[in-house]
């Protein structure tokens, strides 16, 4: 669509009747156009906020990917918007400290994608984003991220090669230090994995 794409964000009831529904999108002045947006996660934080966490293309930038983090109130109005360039999100989890740990793909100059991981604070500023590369003959993304314990969280995604496609897990710690990491080869397909297990 040449002008873009929002999300739709709706809350029920038990019963499966709907309490409100919005459209929600970021018509940042900074980014040039429109911009399609499509939700990958969604939480509530102990303030009864909703936290709806997505990716977003700039339309006519089939090469332009990022971040978007939306903000709703218990009642469905809007409070905060924010994108952020640093990676298409796949997934997120909510951190004790009320921030949040996403991760994602990204290119960031690399002519194959990269698995990255960022935190995001409370009040949605970007507190670190780190990026794991492979090799030149290497691309890697991750599709899932969960929660360990206090100060460890896993995330799990892929790195494929020519022909060789292998499942990536991998545990870090809160300030984005690996901790752990280990390829599943998984044969020629491509088997993404796609959630790890707490």
């Amino acid at each position: 669509m040449s002008e873009g794409v929002d999300m739709y964000v709706a809350k029920f009831d038990t019963e499966g009747d709907t309490i409100w529904s919005i459209y929600i999108g970021n018509d940042d002045p900074d980014f040039e156009g429109f911009h399609t947006e499509e939700s990958v996660a969604v939480l509530e934080n102990e303030a009864n906020e909703i936290i709806v966490c997505g990716s977003y293309d700039i339309v006519g930038w089939s090469d332009y990917h990022g971040t978007v983090l939306h903000r709703i109130s218990a009642d469905g109005e809007p409070l905060q918007s924010k994108l952020y360039e640093v990676m298409a999100a796949d997934d997120m989890v909510l951190m004790d400290n009320g921030g949040f740990m996403i991760c994602g793909t990204g290119f960031t100059g690399f002519a194959l994608p990269q698995a990255h991981v960022m935190m995001i604070g409370a009040d949605f500023e970007i507190e670190w984003a780190t990026q794991y590369t492979g090799s030149a003959e290497q691309g890697c993304g991750l599709r899932g991220i969960c929660k360990m314990s206090e100060n460890e969280y896993a995330v799990a995604g892929y790195t494929y090669g020519i022909g060789i496609v292998s499942g990536l897990l991998s545990t870090f710690d809160t300030l984005g230090n690996i901790t752990w990491a280990s390829e599943l080869y998984l044969g020629i397909e491509i088997d993404n994995i796609f959630s790890s297990v707490e």
